[in-house]
């Protein structure tokens, strides 16, 4: 069985991270109130956007605002996650 010569990355803690190999984004898990929620989601679908674009968009302009990390365009996982999600409840 041959070996790769690519490394696994690692992530903090020392596990294996997922990465997409066409996009580069990384799979992370994040804990969020309800209300936070609820609202991300009514906006996603108020949007047509998924909800992981409107956090990685909330992000660079909150790292913007204090002039941290890279400039960069936001990579939209739309395809991958197939639109804007779930019509809001209610």
């Amino acid at each position: 069985m041959p070996v790769s010569k690519k490394r696994p990355l690692l992530g903090p803690r020392g596990g294996q991270t997922t990465v997409s190999p066409t996009t580069g984004l990384m799979k992370k898990a994040m804990y969020l109130y309800h209300d936070e929620w609820e609202q991300l989601r009514r906006y996603s679908y108020e949007e047509n956007r998924p909800a992981s674009d409107i956090v990685r968009e909330a992000l660079k302009l909150y790292f913007e605002a204090r002039g941290v990390g890279k400039k960069r365009t936001i990579a939209s996982s739309s395809s991958a996650a197939g639109g804007g999600g779930e019509a809001p409840k209610g």
